[in-house]
C-alpha cells in the first residue's frame, strides 16, 4: 500500500499544472526589422497555483517580460519573448526553459527565418599603390518582393567619401566611392541605413569596406 501512495504521489508531482497552448513559435519577420516578440500562451490546469520560478535562455538576444509569474488554478498567462534581430540573417532558432514552483519545467522554441534586405556587390572596394582606376563601385540589389528604400550613406572615415545613386527606388542602388587620397592603409566602413521597419525609429545598416594601400 505505501508503495502504491509513493507511486501515486510520484505521479501527481510530474504533472505539469501549466499547459502551453504551443511550445514552438514561428516568427515572420521583415528584412529591416530589429525586434520581433513571441507570445507563448498558457493556462494553469491544476488545482493550486503555479509560479514560474525560472527562465532560461542561452542567447542573449532574447529577453522575456512576463507580467505576472504566478498563475491561479483556472487563469491564463501570456510569457512574451523579445527576440532581438540586429546582426542576424537566415534561420534561427532558440530555446527557452521555463521551470515552474511545482518542480516541472518545459522547453519552448522560437524559430524564424531572417530574409536579406540588400545583396551587396562586392563588399570590399580595394586600391593598390599602382591601382589608377578613379572610382568604384558596389551596386545594391533587393532580392524581395517588396521595395526597400535606402535613405543615406555614412563613411567612418571623413577622408573617405561616398554617394548614394538610386538606380531603381526601393530594388537597386549604387555607392560610388572615389578613389582616396594616397595615404598607407587608408580604411573606411560605409554604413547604408535602411527604411525603419513601421512602428520602429531605427533601422538596420547595411556595410561595406573601403581599404587603399
Amino acid at each position: 500500500m505505501k508503495l502504491l501512495i509513493t507511486i501515486l504521489l510520484l505521479s501527481m508531482s510530474a504533472t505539469a499544472a501549466l499547459k502551453w497552448e504551443q511550445q514552438t513559435q514561428h516568427l515572420k519577420v521583415h528584412p529591416t526589422q530589429l525586434t520581433a516578440v513571441a507570445e507563448f500562451h498558457g493556462s494553469n490546469v491544476g488545482e493550486t497555483p503555479v509560479t514560474i520560478s525560472k527562465i532560461e535562455m542561452r542567447c542573449g538576444c532574447l529577453v522575456p517580460k512576463i507580467a505576472k509569474k504566478t498563475i491561479d488554478p483556472g487563469e491564463q498567462c501570456v510569457l512574451p519573448i523579445v527576440f532581438d534581430l540586429r546582426g542576424r540573417h537566415g534561420p534561427q532558432e532558440k530555446k527557452v526553459l521555463v521551470k515552474t514552483d511545482d518542480g516541472n519545467e518545459v522547453r519552448l522554441s522560437i524559430k524564424t527565418d531572417i530574409p536579406t534586405s540588400y545583396n551587396v556587390v562586392p563588399k570590399l572596394m580595394k586600391w593598390t599603390a599602382d591601382n589608377p582606376v578613379p572610382e568604384k563601385t558596389a551596386i545594391l540589389t533587393n532580392p524581395n518582393a517588396f521595395p526597400i528604400q535606402l535613405t543615406s550613406v555614412v563613411s567612418s572615415n571623413e577622408s573617405i567619401t561616398a554617394e548614394l545613386k538610386v538606380v531603381r527606388a526601393g530594388f537597386e542602388y549604387e555607392i560610388r566611392v572615389p578613389r582616396p587620397v594616397a595615404g598607407k592603409n587608408v580604411r573606411s566602413v560605409i554604413r547604408v541605413k535602411t527604411e525603419p521597419f513601421p512602428g520602429e525609429s531605427e533601422s538596420k545598416d547595411l556595410k561595406l569596406y573601403v581599404m587603399a594601400e
